[in-house]
């Protein structure tokens, strides 16, 4: 059941009026335990074209349908299978999102033109009373301009969409901060579309299997573009072995950087997690008083998987409050419970944590030369860069690795998973280029380019060539493999 009104909650007359404004054709932003969401009576088109033009977001990107009760199901979607109801019994009301086949008097201005519909029932108590006043379904996508950073409170609702919308419930920080999981059920297996609150495995422990990550032609759903979630700032997610670096490198050329890391550094004081020695933020991760020359700020986030997603949103809005030219963040661990920050964290930066990512392999018995004692790629290496970049299926290239080939799992470092190898995206006289994918077996999570080199070091000897094209970061994290002893030899830029 929904947990108790906080003590900010509206009251039931101005709850009442908020439905009586959906019934009007109004938009409603209200809270959510996961974000707070700009909510329309979803069986009025026009209302819901007022979203996207409020949000500015594509009319082709579907919106969640909010539900007071898993009751209103058969409402809003048909042929729905027994595992949807499963689910529904055991995480309704809460941060779970089902794709099931759209009932034919929905209206396709809120599925983007699909046959499938986002339904959800929220545990919220302040949505859950507006969604029970109101007694329809509410589409509602997050309060903020598409793209941007998901509000976790309302004065940032207020703050970002206060001109467009005119009635905004109370509620109180968001109990868990991220998106809804996102499960679709319309197909033969269920997949997992979206990482949030629910995790894999929970969802393995109703449906008996757990939900795969693979395979095309999935429905669009929200969230799931590239960029997303992304504050105006830049954001580079670095390793945590390389962040003191990276940050001293961008505070010496001038730029002003927002640095944010984990609050277990200066609990535990691990090399993987260690804090950048030249400030001290407070443990509250609110901004260090004494940031060096160079630095807008430096931030924490919680070393626990559900207090960092809680945290992450507000973090990522303060990087922009503090005008900097970029924002450092360390990168979470890869391990199970991480993965809606990995995605979050990847689609902040631009990058859609489901590229699949690649290694280049050559054979040791090709000789590599060095310049000034750094080994130098192969001429095969540069040959096969070359050969092979039409043949990616756009996979991000990690480096390359001239060394034995990798066995296809390569075992956990820094107590983390295991990296199971995919199959061959190409080959070439001498080279094979390995594939990398955020995976079931890899927890959905991307894989990194130090963790890769470190997993690779641990497996057998063999020199490691970075690629990329943030150069600061590359020779961050060189140098922090170096450290580590592992042979690092130039970028392939270079090659």
């Amino acid at each position: 059941m929904p947990e108790t009104l906080p003590a900010s909650a509206p009251t039931p007359e101005e709850v009442a009026a908020a439905a009586e404004a959906l019934r009007g054709g109004d938009l409603v932003a209200f809270p959510t335990e996961t974000v707070y969401g700009l909510g329309a009576d979803a069986a009025n088109p026009a209302a819901v074209a007022k979203v996207f033009a409020a949000k500015g977001r594509p009319a082709d990107h579907p919106l969640i349908v909010h539900l007071a009760s898993a009751d209103q199901l058969d409402d809003w979607a048909v042929d729905v299978p027994d595992a949807a109801r499963r689910l529904a019994d055991r995480f309704w009301p809460g941060p779970l999102t089902l794709i099931l086949r759209r009932h034919p008097r929905v209206p396709t201005a809120v599925t983007g033109g699909q046959d499938t519909i986002g339904l959800r029932v929220p545990r919220h108590p302040v949505a859950h009373a507006l969604l029970e006043a109101f007694g329809g379904g509410v589409a509602a996508p997050s309060a903020n301009r598409f793209g941007r950073v998901s509000p976790t409170t309302r004065a940032r609702v207020v703050a970002e969409l206060g001109d467009v919308v005119g009635t905004v419930l109370e509620g109180g920080d968001c109990e868990v901060g991220l998106e809804s999981t996102i499960v679709d059920l319309s197909g033969d297996r269920p997949r997992l579309l979206r990482p949030g609150g629910i995790g894999a495995a929970e969802l393995a422990e109703v449906l008996h299997a757990a939900p795969t990550r693979a395979g095309t032609g999935a429905p669009r759903t929200p969230g799931r573009l590239p960029s997303h979630y992304a504050p105006t700032t830049p954001v580079r997610v670095v390793d945590g072995e390389a962040l003191d670096a990276a940050v001293a490198a961008v505070s010496a050329a001038g730029r002003r950087c927002v640095a944010l890391r984990l609050a277990v550094a200066q609990a535990e004081g691990s090399p993987a997690d260690r804090a950048p020695t030249r400030a001290a933020p407070p443990a509250d991760g609110s901004a260090a008083d004494d940031a060096p020359d160079g630095l807008a700020a430096v931030l924490t986030l919680p070393a626990e998987a559900g207090a960092y997603g809680r945290a992450l949103y507000g973090r990522l809005a303060e990087v922009d409050r503090l005008d900097g030219d970029v924002a450092l963040v360390q990168r979470p661990p890869a391990r199970p419970g991480w993965e809606a920050v990995h995605d979050r964290l990847g689609r902040a930066e631009g990058v859609d944590p489901h590229t699949p990512r690649s290694v280049l392999v050559v054979p040791p018995a090709v000789v590599t030369p060095t310049m000034d004692g750094v080994p130098t790629a192969p001429p095969v290496v540069a040959a096969a860069v070359r050969d092979a970049a039409g043949r990616t299926g756009g996979a991000l290239l990690l480096g390359a690795w001239v060394g034995e080939p990798p066995p296809p799992v390569l075992p956990a470092v820094r107590d983390e998973r295991p990296i199971h190898v995919g199959p061959p995206l190409a080959s070439g006289p001498g080279w094979t280029l390995l594939r990398l994918d955020a995976s079931d077996e890899n927890l959905g999570i991307p894989v990194g380019r130090v963790e890769l080199a470190l997993a690779l070091h641990a497996a057998g000897p063999g020199t490691f060539h970075p690629g990329g094209e943030d150069g600061v970061v590359l020779a961050a994290e060189a140098d922090a493999l170096a450290h580590r002893g592992v042979v690092v030899g130039r970028p392939l830029e270079e090659a």
